[in-house]
């Protein structure tokens, strides 16, 4: 048995990884670590280091040999699909322009404080973007299957972005429009939800994300309009048929996605 936790890069969101933590492979931040939670073989003894993981034969002896991937930001939830091809994906929350959903590869460096998305962050100014350049392959960074920004006009018709929320793709029978999607959520002003097919989310492509509908009563609104807040702090999770419930911080109820007639019209 193994587990996978995720871990920030440490700073506030106003600082752009000032001591590179993203890409230092001696510590656990900003990167994906996978134990074995019987196994000894750690540091301390308290837990195993899997022999397989990608870095434990690294020569460098400050490498930890938890890590399983590294260069990210704030990895808010990550999740696997339990049909099709497995993948897993990782919704990465970006610093001033970029939010991100990755796929979970053995080994990859997704580029946080060098990339956000797929550009170049300046290191000394969080707020320049700039755009990669032509040798970028030699730098080895793995990019997002799926990408959308915080600027007007969006990625997103309409939408002005804040922060991912990862939520699941969706296996489960009542929604039969949705399976085989990737739902997840933004943070911000309207606190919206979306989805993008799990089949385009393809290493070295770009799938289209689409907004997901939610009704109150019989008509549209926003997540935020439902709990009747300013802020959702929005979090998803799964039952054991695969069905989607979504919970926010701000209320303390569970609420289940469900199918709604309107939406049909």
């Amino acid at each position: 048995m193994t587990c996978s936790h995720g871990g920030s890069d440490g700073y506030p969101v106003r600082d752009t990884d000032p001591l590179d933590n993203g890409q230092d492979l001696g510590t656990p931040l900003g990167k994906i670590l996978r134990i074995d939670p019987f196994g000894n073989n750690s540091v301390n003894g308290q837990y195993g280091i899997p022999g397989d993981n990608p870095f434990v034969t690294d020569d460098d002896p400050k490498t930890l040999g938890e890590i399983w991937a590294y260069g990210l930001r704030n990895p808010h939830r990550f999740s696997w699909d339990t049909g099709g091809e497995g993948k897993m994906l990782i919704a990465d929350t970006g610093q001033a322009f970029i939010e991100e959903i990755n796929l979970g590869i053995k080994g990859a460096n997704y580029g946080w404080g060098e990339r956000e998305g797929t550009w170049v962050i300046e290191e000394n100014n969080e707020n320049v973007l700039l755009t990669l350049p032509k040798n970028d392959r030699s730098y080895g960074y793995t990019y997002p299957v799926a990408q959308y920004d915080h600027d007007i006009p969006s990625d997103i018709k309409g939408f002005y972005g804040i922060a991912i929320a990862g939520g699941y793709v969706y296996r489960a029978k009542a929604i039969p429009e949705l399976i085989g999607q990737y739902i997840f959520a933004d943070f911000g002003h309207d606190a919206r939800f979306f989805h993008v097919p799990v089949d385009e989310l393809v290493n070295g492509k770009q799938a289209t994300i689409k907004e997901l509908r939610l009704f109150k009563g019989e008509r549209d609104a926003s997540f935020l309009e439902i709990i009747g807040k300013k802020r959702s702090d929005v979090r998803f999770g799964v039952d054991e048929e695969g069905e989607i419930y979504v919970t926010s911080k701000q209320d303390g109820k569970v609420r289940k996605i469900i199918p709604s007639p309107k939406s049909r019209n």
